[in-house]
């Protein structure tokens, strides 16, 4: 009888003592937004500006984002650069990298890319889709979009990392 006691005393022991363990680590991981280290610029193989035209897409001569997602493959860097981008129209991102070379969009160092959707009465099916493979969206804002923000799509052989701020206004 004695052994018995010990042993449930030993075991509500260990289950507490696992529980907060679980607590513990519960509440030192950290949520919400992470800090994004910027991209070197060197790294820049495609440019994008709000009003952008043509299809280089040079540092010198930016495109849109449209033209920008069409042309992006694997271990091209899209740079937008600082500036609200109004969507006219759908951005799909069906770009294809690979584990070593991901297709990155992301802000231009030291600016902010802002998609915005407000030109649209609520309810229009003007969203961003990301249903490539190894796509990563990085530090870009998006904003007022009338259904949708972001529809990200993928089976188990599509990887890809989101890292925005969206804003619901």
């Amino acid at each position: 009888m004695v052994m018995n006691k010990y042993s449930l005393w030993l075991l509500a022991s260990l289950v507490s003592g696992s529980i907060m363990t679980a607590t513990t680590a519960a509440e030192i991981k950290s949520i919400g937004p992470k800090p994004i280290i910027s991209t070197d610029i060197t790294k820049g193989t495609l440019f994008v500006r709000p009003n952008g035209t043509g299809t280089t897409c040079s540092l010198a001569l930016p495109c849109d984002i449209w033209n920008a997602a069409l042309k992006a493959k694997a271990g091209n860097v899209v740079f937008l650069r600082g500036g609200t981008y109004n969507l006219y129209k759908n951005l799909r991102l069906l770009n294809i990298g690979t584990a070593t070379a991901p297709v990155v969009y992301e802000s231009y160092p030291g600016e902010l890319a802002v998609f915005d959707g407000s030109q649209h009465a609520k309810g229009t099916n003007i969203y961003i889709g990301v249903s490539g493979r190894f796509v990563h969206v990085r530090g870009i804002e998006i904003r007022n979009m009338p259904v949708q923000g972001v529809w990200v799509n993928g089976v188990q052989t599509i990887y890809w990392t989101v890292y925005l701020r969206t804003i619901m206004v």
